[in-house]
């Protein structure tokens, strides 16, 4: 298995797509209380998003019901990421169009860290900015001169 990269997290979007992974509807952008990292794993392609066991309790449990919520709005998700950078004044943008065989099952990982969502990531992606230079992608990351996720 490849190491995942991982990101933290400033706020977050799921949304909710069809069978064909197309969007339902725009999902809300969340803003966890409990910092949320993004492990990405290329091979196999999944997604995770754990938080810290250690936040304190309302935290902890505010941000996985919010991040259960949104994720069991459909059975396949788009998720976007605004991470930090440490450039002035840009920001990372992670995005992984399509996600599938959603997992929202709590299960502590190797690092201390609590998974509260585990996905597939697809290549597949029927939306024109999933693809970088006409290659599909699984996720992809730029940086940005302005927040790409404001609630």
């Amino acid at each position: 298995m490849t190491a995942p990269a991982r990101h933290r997290a400033e706020a977050l979007r799921l949304t909710p797509l069809n069978g064909d992974g197309r969007p339902v509807r725009h999902g809300d952008v969340l803003t966890p209380t409990t910092p949320v990292t993004v492990h990405i794993t290329t091979a196999p392609p999944t997604l995770r998003l754990t938080v810290d066991p250690a936040a304190p309790d309302t935290d902890l449990e505010r941000t996985i019901v919010e991040l259960h919520q949104a994720a069991a709005a459909a059975p396949d998700l788009g998720i976007e990421a605004q991470l930090p950078s440490t450039a002035p004044d840009r920001w990372g943008y992670l995005v992984a169009p399509w996600a599938t065989d959603i997992s929202l099952d709590l299960t502590p990982d190797d690092t201390g860290q609590l998974t509260v969502l585990t996905a597939r990531t697809r290549a597949d992606s029927p939306l024109r900015r999933a693809h970088t230079d006409g290659d599909p992608v699984h996720t992809r990351f730029s940086l940005t001169d302005t927040p790409p996720l404001t609630p």
